[in-house]
């Protein structure tokens, strides 16, 4: 990338930290979007792929990676699941705009 493209990604980065910290005070979920977007400007600042993304994903939940030497599974460090709004939303969160996709949700219900 170009390097005023560099700075300007770091200076989004610096302040999606601070509206993460305020998120964070304020105890609002929106803070796991904020880390999704900082996460994602991380990414277009070092170039990596989404393919190159998914296969550490991938990696990472086959275990291929072992912390500080020890081999552990990736299940021992399974993440309880959350009862949050969006779990009830039934992942309309996704793509909300989408009117075909409504209209089969009224349906269905």
């Amino acid at each position: 990338m170009k390097p005023d493209t560099d700075e300007r990604l770091e200076d989004a980065i610096a302040a999606t930290d601070e509206l993460i910290a305020l998120a964070r005070d304020a105890g609002s979920q929106a803070r796991i979007f904020l880390e999704m977007a900082r996460l994602q400007l991380q990414l277009e600042l070092n170039g990596i792929t989404e393919d190159e993304f998914s296969a550490f994903c991938d990696a990472l939940e086959e275990g291929k990676f072992a912390h500080d030497g020890c081999e552990r599974s990736a299940a021992a460090h399974a993440r309880p699941r959350r009862n949050s709004d969006l779990r009830l939303m039934r992942r309309a969160w996704r793509n909300p705009q989408d009117p075909a996709r409504q209209s089969r949700e009224r349906a269905g219900r």
